[in-house]
């Protein structure tokens, strides 16, 4: 079986990028290779997973040549010419995010992290310890999947390269105006 995962970053670096991102561009990418993967209910873990089990043939080499094509002109008439682009817009946006927070000081942000975080541990630890009928698995795998990604967001918020950074402006901020 032929490496897929370092094939797919080399080959396919649009949607390599996509897959790691929250948002439009992971749903997008999630999509178009769920089409070609022949997965019922596309998400970017969903995905993740099926790449690293699945054998890497010739013609399948083609079908994800093609879904690269097809979606860096769909990234490309949202603007993002190279993949690059892409990982930059979601670091200038969570850097804008993290600006403003520092100056509106607004808890809402905070509220929705705690009520994220504690709705999915919540629904992990429910599922671990109760279980639930096999009927709404497909709800329960969108909702994990929803909810790992919103944490997964809120934790490179807070706790990103970045945060540090934002705090030190912060803190040298302070200390020039007293």
């Amino acid at each position: 079986m032929a490496n897929v995962l370092g094939f797919f970053k080399k080959a396919l670096p649009f949607l390599t990028t996509g897959l790691s991102l929250a948002g439009p561009p992971g749903m997008a990418a999630a999509a178009v290779l769920g089409k070609v993967l022949n997965v019922d209910s596309p998400s970017t873990d969903s995905i993740q997973k099926v790449l690293q089990s699945v054998t890497l043939t010739p013609e399948l080499q083609a079908q994800l040549a093609e879904a690269e094509k097809q979606y860096s002109l769909q990234m490309q008439s949202m603007g993002y010419q190279h993949a690059e682009d892409m990982e930059k817009a979601l670091l200038d946006d969570r850097a804008d995010a993290r600006k403003m927070q520092v100056t509106v000081r607004s808890w809402v942000p905070a509220t929705l992290a705690i009520f994220v975080t504690a709705g999915f541990f919540g629904l992990l630890a429910l599922m671990f310890f109760k279980g639930f009928p096999s009927s709404s698995q497909q709800v329960l795998d969108i909702m994990i999947g929803s909810l790992g990604t919103a944490w997964v967001t809120i934790i490179g918020f807070y706790f990103g390269s970045s945060a540090g950074s934002e705090q030190k402006t912060q803190a040298l901020t302070d200390i020039a105006k007293s």
